[in-house]
This record gives structure tokens, sequence and C-alpha cells, in this order.
């Protein structure tokens, strides 16, 4: 059995990777739509990040987690996190703060049980990964746009469906070690609910679906084309998934949200290059 301990250190690198995760794919949109990082919005994405994950796994409302309940412990750095956000929040455009206040909405409708029935958004049947797709895609690229003006409204469609797809794979994985106790909670996902077989299909044609929409943007030229670079992440993604469908300890989850942050590679050798 795991000392407490080791879970918590577990649990705090997690958050905080998942803080950087999202900041870096929020500064990858900004090279994508070729603006300046905004360094509020950026900032703002990965206090929200480690907010949601620190206190979804730390709330008495996640018995799939089976950890305890320790927010006391936690309140310097969620009160920081809780700073930072808002302060953030204060020079946003009011277009930006809309798109802010869906992503607040989906994260308390995720973690805390105000459904009806006393239950979660998660609860749904088979809606946790598109839930955390969805939420991923608001705040990695949505937010970002929303806050520069003047933006083609189908680029950011494109560069939208692009990273929702190219992050399915991960959401997917990061499930895998979670099958169990998930199915004991009553939460239905892929993960439990296919075989390895079935399993290891949706994840690549997630990933093929990524690649398929990088090369489409790249060709009519709707995004640059180093988006072809930034995709290779989801065929290392998929590789390491494949490698790992029968035995995936909870720490390879780690391994996933570091290959997530590939994108940050192409993206700041592109702007070395182009400027």
């Amino acid at each position: 059995m795991k000392k407490t301990g080791d879970t918590t250190c577990l649990r705090w690198i997690e958050s905080l990777l998942a803080a950087f995760v999202c900041w870096g794919l929020g500064r990858v949109t900004c090279c994508l739509l070729e603006v300046a990082p905004d360094s509020p919005v950026l900032l703002l994405l990965a206090g929200c990040t480690f907010l949601v994950y620190t206190l979804d796994a730390e709330l008495p409302y996640s018995p799939e987690d089976h950890r305890s309940y320790s927010v006391i412990r936690l309140a310097p750095f969620v009160g920081g996190a809780v700073v930072a956000t808002a302060w953030s929040a204060l020079i946003f455009r009011k277009e930006a703060l809309f798109g802010v206040a869906i992503l607040a909405a989906i994260s308390v409708l995720y973690m805390l049980p105000i459904l009806p029935g006393n239950r979660r958004l998660k609860d749904l049947p088979m809606a946790k990964t598109a839930i955390v797709s969805i939420g991923w895609g608001i705040s990695t690229v949505l937010i970002p746009a929303l806050q520069s003006a003047e933006l083609s409204t189908s680029t950011v469609f494109w560069l939208l469906a692009y990273r929702i797809a190219f992050l399915v794979p991960n959401i997917l994985a990061s499930d895998w070690p979670d099958r169990s106790s998930d199915r004991e909670a009553g939460i239905r996902t892929p993960a439990n609910s296919l075989s390895n077989r079935q399993f290891l299909m949706v994840c690549r044609s997630a990933a093929a679906a990524a690649a398929a929409i990088a090369i489409l943007a790249a060709i009519i030229g709707v995004l640059p084309a180093w988006i072809l670079a930034d995709a290779v992440g989801v065929v290392i993604a998929s590789a390491i998934i494949g490698s790992q469908a029968q035995h995936r300890p909870a720490k390879y989850r780690l391994l996933l949200d570091v290959v997530a942050l590939w994108p940050l590679v192409p993206a700041l050798i592109a702007q070395i290059l182009l400027g």
C-alpha cells in the first residue's frame, strides 16, 4: 500500500503539471493565432486548472478518488490561486469573460453534486471524457482567442476542433488507471466500458482525427504549416498508449501530461525562426 505522503505528493505533482500544461497550450494558441501572449490570460488558465484538479481530488464528493478531505491544509495554495485568478479576470475583455464563465460553470457542475439526484456532471453516462475535453478546449483555445480582437472565426474553430481531438487520447488514457474506482462510483467512461482492443481503437481514431484536422488545416492555409509538427505529439501519445494498454500505473499519467506539452516545442521554435 502506498504511503499517504506519497499519494499527496503525486496529487500535487498532477495538479501542478496540469496547470503547466494548460498554460503551455494557451501559449501555443497565441503562437498559432499569431497574437501576442496575454500574461493575465495564461495566469488565469494555470490558476483555474490547479484549482479544479486540486479541489476535485480533495473535496469529499469524489469517492472514485479515495482521497481525504484536507482543503484546510491546502488553503494557502488554493487561496493564492484564487487571488491570481481574480486579478487576471479584472482586465479581461467581456467576450473572454463569457468564456471564463462557461468554463467555471462546467467546472462547478463537474466537481459538485448539484444536479438532480445529488449527481455531478461527470456522473452522467460516458460524460466524463467529453466534459474534460470540452473544458480543455475552451481553456486552451477559446479563452485566449476571445481575449484577442479581430481574429478569424473559422481559424479559431479549426484550432478548437484540432486541440480537442489532440487531447482526447490523453484524456482517455488518463481514465485507464481509474477504471475500477470509476466503475465502483457509478461513473461510466470508455476506459471501463470498452474492451482493451476497442479502447485502443477509440484512442487511435481520435489521434488520427487530430492528425487529419492538422493536415487539412495546413493545406487550406487556415493554420500555420508548423501545425504538422504540433501534431507529432498525438503520434507520440498514441505510441505510448499502445505500449501500455494492459498495464498503466497511476504515475504513468504524468508522462502523458508531459507529452501533452509537446506543442510548446514547435511553437517556441516557430516563434524564434519566424520572429
